[in-house]
């Protein structure tokens, strides 16, 4: 049911993986991993956009840093219609903060492919907070790389079910 995706971005081919049932978010995630062909991944949701360069400046912060498994950049709060709330998130990595709550939007992250042959993987279990598990997962590996500058936009509304109270869940 997604709407028809053109058949390129720029140079690159566009591929849509089809199931037969919708999947969650992790296991979605999980697939598009196993099926990707680069050497660098990135996630990036409907709602949310990435800025001029965004990639280009991550793939050079990781080619430039071979022990580095992943980068990320500051990322600017929008609202539901795409307003800028005023609000960014522009911190280095500090692994205690990680631990303490996910300030990294998926698509703010790029990271090597060759994680997965480490066993990183998206927790099929979790339907919230997937991404920062994952984000744990790599920063055990290697110390996350901070690229100072805002590059992405993160869409504030209430579809992700990740700002409402969650409670104990």
């Amino acid at each position: 049911g997604h709407r028809p995706l053109p058949t390129l971005c720029g140079s690159f081919p566009v591929r849509l993986l089809q199931t037969d049932v919708p999947l969650p978010r992790s296991k979605a995630a999980n697939l598009a991993m196993a099926q990707a062909k680069g050497q660098y991944l990135l996630f990036l949701d409907d709602d949310d956009w990435l800025m001029p360069g965004h990639i280009a400046r991550l793939v050079d912060v990781l080619s430039h840093q071979p022990h580095a498994l992943a980068a990320y950049t500051g990322i600017s709060l929008v609202d539901a219609v795409g307003r800028p709330l005023g609000q960014s998130f522009e911190l280095p990595f500090d692994a205690i903060r990680q631990l303490a709550g996910n300030l990294t939007p998926i698509h703010a992250v790029l990271f090597n492919a060759k994680v997965l042959e480490l066993g990183c993987r998206f927790d099929e279990a979790l339907d919230r907070y997937e991404d920062w598990d994952f984000w744990l997962q790599l920063a055990r590996l290697a110390p996350m790389v901070h690229l100072p500058g805002v590059s992405v936009a993160y869409r504030i509304h209430g579809s992700s079910g990740v700002h409402e109270d969650a409670g104990p869940a």
